[in-house]
């Protein structure tokens, strides 16, 4: 994650500047290209789950788009 805008969904899931997605609603990540196929594939308004890494710690969030 390079910028997380205010008033983002990605602010509201509590991403940050510097952490790594590896995973959107259980589909691997591992491009820019994967991170916005896994993204048009969620529904707008259903939350899903983002795996990201930060610090070196796992985490996970929930988002809605």
């Amino acid at each position: 994650v390079g910028k997380v805008k205010p008033s983002s969904p990605a602010r509201e899931a509590g991403l940050m500047p510097d952490d790594i997605i590896f995973e959107v609603d259980s589909r691997s990540v591992n491009s820019a290209a994967d991170l916005e196929r896994a993204l048009a594939a969620v529904r707008p308004g259903v939350p899903f789950e983002i795996s990201i890494l930060r610090n070196e710690t796992r985490i996970k969030v929930e988002a809605v788009l």
